[in-house]
């Protein structure tokens, strides 16, 4: 347990419930209730307050450790069970609101390593519908999603869940996939990623942002993504709020496209802001593709990236706009090995290019609105072009300490 946790714990005992932790021991993820065995969904039902302690057998009650209170920690040891097969879908973990309690999901390694949830075709492999839920060390294989993460059923001021060193592999439509729906309004999504390794996935996070006046809210740290169409997919419609999709030391590779960004209406006016430090970001096709919109300000903030494009003419390292759209962008440090194309159109557009390495590709500047600044960059084999209808601009694109 982290230092900090443990200090939270302390101070926080008083208040919060005694909690139960439970051993699952079954391979099969729901068994039966009342037989020797306790299985995952059991116990997710005991943390949820769906079924009670009182139904279990005495060997069930055996898995139990903790004298009194709910269930918050489920354990999976891979000495014991070291595969789960999901027979159908999860019951969605959402905890009690009558007694909040941090949920925790975490495998025990065993020599074969992490404790594998098997999700098959299922539509889902591991359902998380709160914002306190941490799951920690597994292997989630197969099913549709690996984990889909809302807090539709269960959000709690202040906290959020974090989701640590697994390994998510093999799904047929995404590893992680963020749900912010538009009902309630005000739906919030916060999530903490740590050492999470996607593969062979078709998306590897995906971000699917409907609500009105929410926020979601994902950071993540030593997250690598590969072997992926698409590793971070943000598909946006949503109404007012601000959103923050925020990476620090990771990397997006051996994938079609990196980051996909769009709102997928005119109508959509949340203000997005994605921000990547220091990371690796190599594409066989356009590394960045990000759709702006003239009602929302979607802002872009991009440092000390070594960044690569696919060898396609219609590949690019980076690719912002439309000519209409709203951008901020930010750029420095970075390494840019192929075409760079940025568009914007209202107001206060803001287009900045910092200290950067660019080779292998060109630049084309189309802003009809706003103002450009390129400085102490260097650019090899690489083009400079501004389009006719960037002389509207209230300030000219400044090039400064260029070479």
């Amino acid at each position: 347990m982290r230092p900090v946790l443990a200090i939270a714990s302390i101070l926080c005992a008083s208040t919060l419930p005694a909690q139960i932790i439970a051993g699952i021991n079954d391979s099969r993820s729901h068994g039966a209730v009342g037989d020797s065995l306790l299985s995952l969904d059991e116990s997710i039902q005991l943390a949820n307050g769906t079924i009670q302690l009182s139904a279990l057998s005495t060997q069930e009650r055996a898995q139990l450790t903790g004298i009194s209170g709910v269930v918050g920690t489920m354990r999976i040891d891979a000495t014991i069970t070291p595969t789960i097969t999901i027979e159908r879908l999860l019951s969605n973990v959402v905890g009690q609101h009558h007694s909040h309690v941090h949920i925790v999901i975490e495998g025990i390694s065993g020599p074969g390593g992490p404790p594998v949830l098997n999700g098959g075709s299922l539509p889902v492999t591991l359902p998380i519908r709160m914002n306190d839920a941490h799951v920690d060390n597994l292997i989630i294989r197969g099913g549709q999603v690996g984990i889909e993460f809302d807090s539709t059923l269960h959000y709690h001021p202040s906290e959020y869940s974090e989701f640590g060193d697994l390994r998510i592999e093999g799904q047929t439509a995404a590893g992680i996939r963020v749900l912010n729906p538009r009902n309630p309004s005000g739906q919030q999504a916060p999530l903490r990623l740590h050492a999470v390794h996607i593969h062979d996935t078709p998306i590897g996070i995906e971000i699917i942002d409907d609500s009105d006046f929410g926020n979601v809210d994902l950071d993540g740290e030593h997250v690598e993504i590969e072997h992926c169409d698409i590793g971070i997919k943000v598909s946006v419609d949503s109404r007012g709020g601000d959103h923050v999709l925020q990476l620090k030391r990771s990397q997006v590779v051996d994938v079609g496209h990196c980051v996909v960004f769009a709102h997928r209406t005119s109508t959509s006016n949340s203000r997005w802001r994605t921000r990547l430090v220091h990371g690796t970001y190599r594409a066989f096709d356009r590394a960045f593709d990000l759709t702006t919109n003239a009602s929302a300000m979607s802002t872009f903030e991009l440092h000390h990236l070594d960044v690569r494009s696919g060898i396609a003419s219609t590949s690019y390292a980076l690719l912002a706009g439309p000519q209409t759209g709203h951008l901020s962008l930010l750029v420095t440090e970075c390494t840019l090995r192929g075409p760079v194309g940025i568009a914007a159109g209202t107001g206060n557009s803001s287009m900045r290019l910092l200290n950067n390495r660019c080779e292998g590709g060109e630049l084309s500047l189309s802003l009809t609105a706003g103002s450009g600044e390129v400085q102490w960059s260097n650019f090899t084999a690489f083009p400079i072009g501004v389009s006719a209808a960037s002389t509207a601009l209230s300030a000219p694109i400044r090039f400064d300490g260029c070479e």
